[in-house]
């Protein structure tokens, strides 16, 4: 284990999914729009961004709140902007990621 933390996953509706993956893309940072089961959401410049599904679920630091351990994300996995840079910095593309509840 490299490190343990609490995180934000999805929340009701938008949850995020379990099981085995890979990270198949990194982006140093990113701004994300969209929509999502009919909610907007428009998060400019977020930090180490790393996709693990071909639908847009990433692990990627959150600097917008600080609710760690309080699922409420529309499906990604968000941590402090210092963890996920640690991990963004360690990690490459074929990282495997295990999300189990």
């Amino acid at each position: 284990m490299l490190m343990e933390t609490y995180i934000i996953s999805g929340k009701p509706g938008f949850e995020t999914p379990a099981g085995t993956y890979f990270i198949n893309s990194k982006i140093p940072e990113q701004d994300m729009e969209g929509v999502l089961g009919g909610e907007y959401y428009n998060v400019p410049s977020v930090p180490s961004v790393m996709y693990f599904t071909d639908v847009g679920h990433a692990i990627h630091g959150a600097y917008w709140h600080n609710n760690f351990g309080t699922p409420m994300s529309h499906g990604c996995i968000n941590l402090p902007v210092d963890l996920a840079a640690y991990l963004y910095n360690i990690a490459s593309v074929g990282t495997r990621v295990e999300i189990h509840w």
